[in-house]
């Protein structure tokens, strides 16, 4: 994985396939493994924020694997 960019709110990287699957699937490790009460304190998001960011990982996923078919 590179930085390619960052600014105060962005930051763009170049990562390989296997590396945005394996960032997917620790988070939906995360998700499994980690309570509901305890999610905030010990990841410092909110369960509902990283179930989102799951889903759009995914979508990036199934992108860039079935490349032309409309997202």
């Amino acid at each position: 994985m590179n930085l390619i960019r960052e600014d105060a709110r962005m930051v763009d990287l170049r990562m390989t396939k296997d590396e945005l699957v394996l960032i997917a699937n620790m988070a939906n490790e995360a998700l499994e493994a980690v309570d509901d009460w305890e999610f905030q304190t010990r990841l410092g998001s909110e369960k509902d924020d990283a179930r989102s960011l799951k889903g759009q990982l995914r979508e990036i996923i199934d992108r860039v694997s079935h490349p032309g078919t409309p997202s």
